[in-house]
């Protein structure tokens, strides 16, 4: 544990059986460099928040050593370049101590159960479908998801390389905070999709006299509350293009988390079109 963020989303309850697993596991390797190394950048670089701390694991190879591949991106998101990359360096030899291949192995069951779950909920051929009629794409890029079993409560939509990925944390079908969404998993999985495609298009706009609603937490951000605004009027409506959804009910929530104009900004989706 290192910062705010890392510490709320971060999180593994240590009643579940895995989480059993990773404490057993890896309680013995806490001094290590490697992990060292990650709470200095925790505790000294702001840009170690939100969808860097999964990012930057794109900049490893398969094995997880590290060949001085970095993006452009991260000279904005870090002040200390150096001290990221010594961390990186250093998560080969962590990985090699803490037998890591064998306690992913381990774990197989689990991770397996998780990604049928996910299997099962997900549509990707239809979503595929109604986003490239949407956008008059016909060639859509790759898109991946990624599974982080202690991430909690926060998802994150990225680029990297020729693909889009969607990162998400775990959390059952049928948890509370995840129930009124009828499918949670694909609901979050298409909104970080659709951050891909809704981010890019509002760049260039003067947001200075947007006003934002004080309960839309963590998006106090002019341009985030107006890229978060559109990109869950989008998903809402993709869900309805691909199954009959109650899509007042959606809109409803979102007016609750703080997102006023979602139903103004969801009634022009079909103009933009």
């Amino acid at each position: 544990q290192c910062n705010e963020y890392v510490k709320e989303h971060f999180v593994l309850a240590r009643t579940d059986e895995y989480a059993h697993h990773v404490f057993t596991h890896f309680s013995p390797y806490l001094d290590c460099e490697c992990v060292k190394l990650a709470k200095k950048l925790g505790h000294s670089e702001s840009g170690f928040v939100y969808d860097n701390c999964i990012r930057i694991a794109f900049l490893l190879e398969d094995d997880f050593s590290y060949k001085d591949k970095w993006e452009e991106y991260f000279d904005s998101e870090f002040l200390d370049i150096a001290l990221v990359k010594r961390f990186l360096t250093s998560v080969y030899s962590f990985a090699e101590e803490s037998q890591f291949e064998q306690f992913f192995s381990s774990n197989i069951g689990f991770y397996q159960t998780k990604l049928n779950e996910l299997k099962g909920i997900f549509d990707s051929s239809q979503f595929e479908s109604v986003l490239s009629n949407f956008f008059k794409i016909l060639q859509l890029p790759n898109m991946g998801v990624n599974l982080v079993p202690s991430l909690l409560n926060s998802n994150h939509g990225f680029e990297n390389g020729n693909a889009l990925y969607a990162s998400i944390g775990l959390f059952s079908e049928n948890a509370k905070d995840i129930a009124p969404f009828d499918g949670g998993y694909q609901h979050i999985i298409i909104h970080e999709f659709c951050h891909s495609f809704v981010n890019p298009l509002t760049e260039k706009l003067d947001l200075k006299q947007i006003k934002i609603n004080k309960a839309a937490t963590g998006y106090q951000n002019p341009m985030s509350y107006v890229n978060e605004t559109i990109t869950r009027a989008l998903t809402i409506w993709i869900r309805a293009k691909m199954k009959s959804i109650d899509v007042n009910r959606y809109l409803e929530r979102e007016k609750r988390a703080g997102f006023d104009n979602i139903g103004a900004v969801f009634e022009k989706i079909e103009d933009y079109n």
